[in-house]
């Protein structure tokens, strides 16, 4: 086979734990296989139960008193060496200084033993590659123990020393009493958040020093991850570690060779072993994140088609899904860690640190106090309320979950006050143009404007839409963008003892893109006064043909007002404006200060429109009314609208006068029209009739 082929080697090849082992004391044979493929299960009562029937069958009640086993820095986890039998007496077999308490496992290229420094009488791990092991073998050996002397650091299993002997080489290690992560997953099923923010913390600060030293670990997994009972957290493992800029590594790891374990790696480990960086262990780091709070791993542990098609589309179930206690914050953490394209993770592992600082410091105050909790838990032994101090509220989780959705609708409704307030053309684009239109008020005066006050009163609605305060020290002023509905309105203008008022109609932001209205406010002289009219109408109207009428709000009779007419100001009048042809335009309530001489009013006339009923059709029917469908939806012509079909019973308004009406349905291929002369003192009502046997169509408009 040549070196360009995809070659799946076993996993950690350079590493004697991960070659077939044997183990000892034990009645059968260790296969192979990962950890994910036979799990390896332990009762964290099994040490109080040995040392039980040690005791003569009497249980030990002192939880400290229950012995751990021996966890061998750098195992596989099939071997369990942590977790496994008890090493084989060898007597007082010494190796270089170090006294051999018994054998862990062995495998067909190496064992792994339980020794005692002589000198210092500490406990170690003693490694061992024997004689006929391949060259290549001997090769990662040395290189396993040259990147492990470099990493230095609490969280990464400590490398003591390297040697040969009789042909076999040594690395001697760490002895960490304890468990490994695959343990405590399977003691928890589902790891508390706080708990398991710790362990991934402790990981990220071991794997920052690697990656200080420019050193890729390539197989973080939790059996790779020792756990001691003081709550420890250590780092094990560099059998494939991937060393930046060093040329040993094109001969040792060959093209298309995969290394690792599949449901850890990213998919650029996948595709090229060497094809690595910092986030390589970023995206490890956080599928053994998922995996402790799911208690399931994302993907399996199969170099199948399926599996590494999953993994490089990150296409795996959400966390959420398995454990609803996890805040959607920790989810983005994770979410963003196992990110299938490396270039939107993050961008080291110090940006990781300090999201889960941000995390475990919120409620812990610091990393020792995290530890001496987790270390009671390691025990046989420990109340509801030891571990419930790693969970995450269920009250805090809610609060996010709900947070998430309502904030961007709070957001959304923000927005919309936004634009009705300041930027209404903006939002009647889009909405509300034939319900709503834009007012801009102008006002001048001969003096300075200080205070004023300003309503806009709806007679429809008998109460004010509108009313602004303010000052503003100038002899002119202009309110912009004022949004009402459609409708009649008087507007009051008051300031410095004088108040003007003016009727205006205000007409929808899809039929005018604005209606301004003018107020001249002027100073105080006890006088007559002569009104100045403005007329507002669809055609341009002369004067002479509009009839004005006035009378004080405290009489009854309407009197015609005449260019003779001379009214006293100081009071309060009435105004109608009336043209034939048109709605009366009436302005209530003005009241005339003191000292005015001139009253400006605008009246607005709307000519009075014929109702028009659609009535529902038979069969569906496409409408015309002309060269344009465009019609008034509502009796004074505030709002327009279209009509192209015949559905529901509804009323339309058209300017009076002659009218002709088809209706068409081209699926049956039938036309008809009727004409009328439309006029606004009755109701007009549009009629069809389908005559199915015959395939004809009769329209009246009556």
């Amino acid at each position: 086979m040549s070196d360009d082929q995809n070659i799946i080697e076993p996993d950690k090849t350079a590493n004697i734990a991960d070659m077939q082992t044997e183990r000892i004391g034990s009645s059968a044979n260790v296969s192979n296989k990962q950890d994910s493929d036979i799990p390896q299960k332990r009762s964290f009562d099994a040490d109080r139960q040995n040392a039980a029937r040690i005791n003569g069958g009497k249980p030990i009640a002192n939880k400290s008193a229950a012995k751990t086993t021996a966890v061998a820095g750098g195992q596989h986890p099939s071997d369990k060496a942590n977790v496994g039998p008890r090493p084989q007496r060898r007597g007082n077999t010494e190796i270089k200084g170090y006294t051999i308490l018994g054998k862990i496992a062995k495998g067909g290229m190496g064992e792994v033993y339980k020794g005692i420094h002589n000198g210092l009488g500490k406990e170690v791990i003693l490694k061992k590659l024997i004689a006929k092991a391949p060259q290549t073998f001997y090769e990662r050996f040395k290189r396993e123990a040259t990147i492990m002397m470099e990493v230095s650091h609490p969280n990464v299993v400590h490398l003591f020393d390297y040697f040969q002997e009789n042909n076999s080489s040594y690395i001697v290690m760490e002895y960490v009493s304890g468990y490994n992560l695959s343990e405590i997953i399977k003691k928890f099923g589902q790891v508390p958040v706080y708990l398991a923010c710790y362990i991934a913390y402790e990981i990220a600060k071991g794997l920052e020093c690697a990656h200080e030293k420019g050193i890729i670990h390539r197989d973080i997994k939790p059996a790779n991850v020792l756990i001691s009972t003081k709550g420890e957290i250590k780092l094990t493992d560099f059998g494939i570690a991937f060393k930046t800029n060093r040329e040993d590594e094109v001969n040792i790891t060959k093209t298309g060779t995969l290394l690792g374990t599949p449901a850890y790696m990213s998919p650029e480990q996948i595709n090229s072993s060497k094809d690595v960086d910092e986030r390589t262990d970023l995206y490890a780091l956080g599928i053994i994140f998922y995996e402790m709070l799911a208690g399931e791993k994302p993907f399996s542990n199969e170099f199948s088609v399926e599996n590494l098609a999953n993994i490089r589309k990150g296409k795996c179930k959400p966390l959420r899904y398995y454990n609803s206690d996890v805040p959607p914050y920790l989810v983005r953490i994770i979410k963003k860690l196992c990110n299938p394209k490396r270039t939107k993770r993050y961008y080291n592992i110090k940006e990781f640190i300090r999201k889960i600082e941000s995390i475990l410091f919120f409620k812990f105050k610091d990393v020792h106090e995290i530890r001496q909790k987790f270390s009671v838990l390691i025990g046989t032994q420990y109340s509801a309320a030891e571990l419930d101090c790693f969970v995450y509220p269920k009250a805090a989780v809610m609060t996010e979950v709900i947070s998430k959705v309502t904030l961007p609708i709070l957001s959304g409704i923000l927005i919309i006050l936004f634009l009705w307030m300041a930027l209404p053309q903006v939002l009647l684009t889009f909405a509300f143009s034939n319900q709503y239109g834009i007012m801009d008020l102008r006002v001048g005066s001969e003096s300075a404007i200080n205070y004023y006050d300003m309503q806009i009163y709806s007679p429809e609605r008998g109460k004010n839409m509108v009313r602004r305060t303010g000052t503003v020290h100038r002899n002119k002023m202009r309110l912009h963008n004022i949004v009402l509905p459609t409708g009649s309105y008087v507007c009051q203008f008051r300031s410095g003892g004088k108040l003007t008022s003016t009727e205006f109609a205000l007409r929808s932001y899809r039929t005018s893109r604005s209606n301004n209205v003018e107020i001249t406010l002027r100073p105080d002289a006890k006088s007559n006064f002569t009104i100045v009219p403005t007329i507002i109408a669809d055609r341009q109207i002369n004067i002479a043909d509009v009839d004005i009428l006035y009378k004080r709000s405290s009489e009854t009779d309407w009197l015609p007002y005449m260019t003779s007419t001379r009214l006293t100001n100081g009071e309060t009048y009435d105004w109608i404006a009336r043209c034939y042809g048109y709605k009366d335009a009436v302005i209530p309530a003005v009241s005339v200060p003191v000292g005015q001489r001139v009253l400006p009013l605008t009246f607005t006339l709307l000519k009075p429109k014929a109702r028009l009923v659609l009535t529902e059709s038979d069969i569906p029917l496409e409408i015309s009314l002309g060269e344009s469908n465009r019609v008034w939806l509502d009796e004074d012509g505030l709002k327009t609208g279209y009509v192209s079909r015949l559905g529901r019973l509804k009323s339309v308004y058209l300017n009076e006068g002659p009218i002709t009406v088809t209706v068409t349905n081209k699926k049956f291929k039938v036309q008809a029209s009727a004409s009328a002369t439309l006029d606004n003192r009755k109701e007009w009502v549009l009629r069809t009739e389908y005559d199915e046997k015959n395939n004809r169509l009769k329209v009246s408009v009556k």
